[in-house]
C-alpha cells in the first residue's frame, strides 16, 4: 500500500505537536513530547528548486562526497562516492559537503534527543541515488557498500523525514537493498526496533522498504520478517489501533500473500512466490497473524479503532485468498452464541459494518444463508433504513449466488417491494434486482411487483412501462420530457436490461421514434441506460440496431460533440462488427469538426488511416475485434 509522505518546509522551528504529525500519518490520540522536533532550514537554493524525485518527493540539491564530472570504474567505488564511515558523531564546523558545493542541510538543529542532522552520511546516499537516475538500478555491490557505511546511523537516519526519504530511494531500489537495510535495523536492540516501528517517518520507510522485498526470495527475506512481526504480536494490543505499527502489520501480511502491494478492489494481481517452501514459511508467518487478528476476545477492546477496522478487513480478505474460512468461523461463532445483539450492534455501527460487509463478501454461502435466516430476514426494514447497516446487507444480497439464497432473499424482499423503491436509499433495491437476475425463476414474482408499482400491470399499459420506470410514474402517457427522466428510475431499468425476461422494456423501446432515443443519448441519466443496452446480452438485436440506426440520419456529429451521447459512441463502436463500423466511417470521414470529444472519437476511429488506406485500416479493426 502506498501512501505519500507529506515534506516539511517550514523555515521557523515549530514544535511537534504529535509523534506521527508530517509523515503521512494520524495519530488516533494526541500525545505530548517533552522536546520538539526540528528540521534544518532551507536555503535558497533549495526553495527554489521545484523538481521531484523519483520517491515522490521535493528534490534537494544533491551535495555530498565525489562531486565533480570526474568518472570512476567500479574498483574505485572510494575515490567516486568516498569513505564516510559509521560513526554517529559530526562536527558541524567541517563540512565536507559544504566544501564541495553543497549547502542543502546548511545550519542544521538538534531533533527531539539532540542528535545533529546526518548531514555527511545522507549527502553520501544522496550521490548512490544519482546513479538510480542515470542508470535506472543500484548494483549490489554498491548497495552493499552503502549498508557498511550507514551501519550504526540507522536510528538517526529513520528519525529525520529528509533522512528517511534517501534511505527508502536507495535501498528500496530492490528486494536485495530492501533486505539489506532491514536486516541491519534487525539486529538494533529490541527496544530501539520497536521505537522505530511505532514512529511516524521510520515506519513509513520500514514498511515501502518490506514492499521491495516482495517477492521473497530466500529463507534469510523470511526471518527477517519473522522478526519484525515478533515485535508487533508481542505489542498487539498497541500495534493494532496505532496507525504505523498497523500499516507494517499490513505490509507483512501482503507480502505474505504474495503480492508487492495492497490489491485494489476489483484488480486481479498474480500471487507470486520463489518455491514452494518459502511460500510455506510465509504462510506460517501470516497464520500467526491471523490467530491474533480474528480472536474477537483479545480485541474486544479494539473494535472502535478504525486502524483496528480497516486492519481486520484485510485480514478478512486475506482469509479468502488462501481459503482458511476462518470468516466462517467467525460468523459462526457469533451465531453460536446466539449473539443477535451484538451481531445488531455490529451493523448498526460505522466501524463494525466495514467489518461485516467484508465477512458478506467473503464467507461461504452458508454462512450467509444462517446469517440470513437468523437475523437479516427478520430485520429488512431496520437494515435498510440505517445509514451503516444498509451496506452489509447490500454485500449480502450482491454475493448470494445459490438458487435457494436467491429465491429465499427474493420471497422475503418482494412483498416490501414498494416501500424499497420509495427510499432514499436505493442501494438495497437495485442490489435485489442484480440478485434476481441471476436466475430467471426469481425475476417473474419481482418484475410482477414493479408492473403493478410502475402502473403498467395491465396488456394495454404495457408499453407505458419503459417511461413509467424513467419518470418515476411522472409520465403523463402522452408527452415525452426528458426534462423528468430521474437518475434512479434509469438506474433501474439499467439493471433490468440484464434480466432474461426483457419482453416488457423491448415493447417500450420499440415505441420510442428516433428523435426521442437520441434525445436520451445525450441525456445525462439516460445515456447511461443506451450504454446499458448496447452491453446487455439479453436485449434482442433488433433493439440494439435500432438505437445504433437512429443516427444514421445525419445525427452522428450531434452524437459524439455532445458531453454525454459521446461516451455512447465509444460503446456503439465497441459493440458493431467491422462491417457496420465501415458503414459509419464513409459518413463521418465527410464531417470537419474541431470539438475535443470529435477529436477523440477519431482519434480512436483512426480516421487518417481510413483516408490513407482503407484495407489497413480494416484488417487493424479486425484484429482489436479480436
Amino acid at each position: 500500500m502506498t501512501r505519500k509522505r507529506k515534506n516539511v518546509e517550514s523555515e521557523e522551528p515549530t514544535p511537534t505537536k504529535s509523534a506521527f504529525q508530517g509523515y503521512g500519518y494520524s495519530e488516533e490520540k494526541p500525545q505530548e513530547s517533552q522536546k520538539s522536533r526540528t528540521f534544518p532550514e532551507k536555503n535558497e537554493r533549495f526553495r527554489n528548486d521545484k523538481g521531484r524525485g523519483q520517491s515522490g518527493f521535493r528534490g534537494n540539491n544533491r551535495g555530498g562526497r565525489g562531486g565533480g564530472n570526474q568518472r570512476f570504474g567500479a574498483r574505485d567505488f572510494e575515490k567516486q562516492y568516498g569513505r564516510v564511515g559509521g560513526s554517529n558523531e559530526f562536527n558541524g564546523h567541517e563540512d565536507v559537503a559544504e566544501k564541495n558545493g553543497s549547502s542543502s542541510f546548511k545550519d542544521s538543529r538538534s531533533d527531539g534527543d539532540g542528535r545533529e542532522f546526518p548531514k555527511e552520511i545522507v549527502g553520501y546516499l544522496r550521490s548512490i541515488e544519482q546513479i538510480k537516475k542515470k542508470e535506472g538500478k543500484i548494483e549490489d555491490f554498491i548497495l552493499e557498500k552503502c549498508a557498511e557505511e550507514v551501519a550504526g546511523q540507522e536510528t538517526i537516519l529513520l528519525s529525520w523525514t529528509e533522512a528517511a526519504v534517501v534511505v527508502e530511494s536507495v535501498f528500496g531500489s530492490c528486494p536485495q537493498g530492501a533486505a539489506l537495510f532491514l536486516s541491519s535495523i534487525s539486529r538494533l536492540k529490541h527496544k530501539t526496533l520497536a521505537d522505530l516501528m511505532f514512529s511516524g517517518a521510520s515506519a513509513r520507510t520500514i514498511e515501502n522498504l518490506i514492499y521491495s522485498m516482495c517477492p521473497i526470495s530466500n529463507m534469510e527475506h523470511v526471518e527477517l520478517l519473522q522478526k519484525l512481526s515478533g515485535i508487533l504480536m508481542e505489542n498487539w494490543a498497541d500495534a493494532v489501533t496505532i496507525q504505523p505499527p498497523s500499516f507494517l502489520i499490513r505490509a507483512i501480511l501482503w507480502v505474505c500473500c504474495g503480492f508487492s502491494s495492497k490489491p485494489k478492489t476489483g484488480e486481479e494481481k498474480k500471487r507470486v512466490y520463489k518455491g514452494q517452501e518459502i511460500k510455506t514459511s510465509l504462510k506460517q508467518v501470516y497464520d500467526k497473524f491471523a490467530l491474533l487478528a480474528f480472536d474477537e476476545n483479545l480485541n474486544k477492546n479494539s473494535m472502535e479503532s478504525p486502524n483496528f477496522v480497516t486492519l481486520f478487513q484485510d485480514f478478512i480478505e486475506a482469509d479468502g485468498l488462501w481459503g482458511d474460512k476462518k470468516s466462517d468461523e467467525y460468523v459462526q461463532k457469533k451465531l453460536e452464541k446466539e449473539d443477535i445483539d451484538g451481531i445488531s450492534k455490529a451493523w448498526y455501527s460505522p466501524n463494525g459494518s466495514r467489518v461485516w460487509e467484508k465477512l458478506m463478501e467473503t464467507c461461504s454461502e452458508d454462512a450467509r444463508s444462517l446469517l440470513w435466516i437468523e437475523f437479516c430476514s427478520k430485520n429488512v426494514i431496520e437494515l435498510t433504513d440505517n445509514k451503516f447497516s444498509n451496506f452489509p446487507l447490500q454485500k449480502m444480497i450482491n454475493s448470494s449466488t445459490s438458487l435457494e439464497m436467491v429465491t429465499e432473499i427474493i420471497e422475503t424482499m418482494s412483498p416490501k417491494c414498494s416501500y424499497l423503491l420509495e427510499h432514499q436509499n436505493s442501494g438495497v433495491f437495485l442490489a435485489l434486482l442484480r440478485c434476481a437476475a441471476r436466475y430467471p425463476s426469481s425475476e417473474k414474482s419481482l418484475l410482477q411487483q414493479l408492473r403493478k408499482y410502475f402502473r403498467s400491470a395491465s396488456e394495454a399499459k404495457k408499453s407505458h412501462f419503459l417511461l413509467n420506470v424513467l419518470t418515476f410514474n411522472g409520465y403523463d402517457g402522452t408527452n415525452f420530457d426528458t426534462q423528468k427522466f430521474t437518475q434512479k428510475g434509469s438506474m433501474l431499468v439499467s439493471e433490468l436490461v440484464n434480466f432474461s425476461k426483457t419482453k416488457t422494456l423491448s415493447v417500450g423501446f420499440e415505441q420510442l421514434t428516433e428523435q426521442q432515443i437520441q434525445e436520451m443519448s445525450c441525456n445525462k441519466y439516460t445515456s447511461r441506460l443506451i450504454q446499458a443496452v448496447l452491453s446487455s446480452k439479453t436485449m434482442p438485436y433488433e433493439i440494439k440496431e435500432k438505437i445504433i440506426s437512429a443516427f444514421d440520419k445525419d445525427s452522428w456529429e450531434t452524437l459524439i460533440t455532445d458531453t454525454y451521447g459521446s461516451r455512447v459512441f465509444e460503446k456503439i463502436w465497441d459493440s458493431v462488427e467491422v462491417k457496420r463500423k465501415q458503414e459509419i466511417m464513409k459518413i463521418l470521414v465527410g464531417i470537419h469538426n474541431s470539438s475535443k470529444f470529435w477529436k477523440f472519437a477519431m482519434l480512436r476511429c483512426d480516421l487518417y488511416l481510413f483516408r490513407k488506406n482503407r484495407n489497413d485500416w480494416v484488417q487493424k479493426m479486425k484484429k482489436e475485434k479480436n
